[in-house]
C-alpha cells in the first residue's frame, strides 16, 4: 500500500504508512480487504452499474453512435452538476 501525500507534506504521508504497518498490521495480511463485506458489496455495485452503463451504450449502436447522439456527454453533465451539488452543500468533499 502507497500514500501519497496530496496537500501535504512527504514526510507526513511516510508516516502514516509506517502507523499502518506497525499499528495495524497491515503488512502482515495477503490481501488487507479480502473477504470485507463492504468492499465486496461495493466492488459488486460497481460491477453491476459499469455493466448496465455498457448494456445502455451498446443497446444504442455502441460508443460512437452514442458520442455522436450525445448521450454521453448528458450523462456526464449530470454526473458533474450532482456531484457540484454535493460540493457547494459540504454533502461531499473534494479530492
Amino acid at each position: 500500500m502507497t500514500v501519497e501525500p496530496y496537500g501535504f507534506d512527504a514526510h507526513l504521508a511516510l508516516n502514516v504508512q509506517r502507523i499502518l504497518k506497525e499499528e495495524s498490521h497491515l503488512d502482515a495480511v495477503a490481501d488487507a480487504a479480502g473477504g470485507s463485506y463492504y468492499i465486496e458489496a461495493l466492488t459488486d455495485s460497481l460491477a453491476r452499474e459499469g455493466w448496465k452503463l455498457f448494456q445502455q451504450t451498446e443497446a444504442e449502436g455502441g460508443y460512437a453512435k452514442a458520442l455522436e447522439s450525445g448521450t454521453i456527454a448528458r450523462a456526464l453533465a449530470a454526473t458533474r452538476a450532482a456531484r457540484e451539488k454535493a460540493y457547494a452543500g459540504r454533502r461531499r468533499a473534494r479530492w
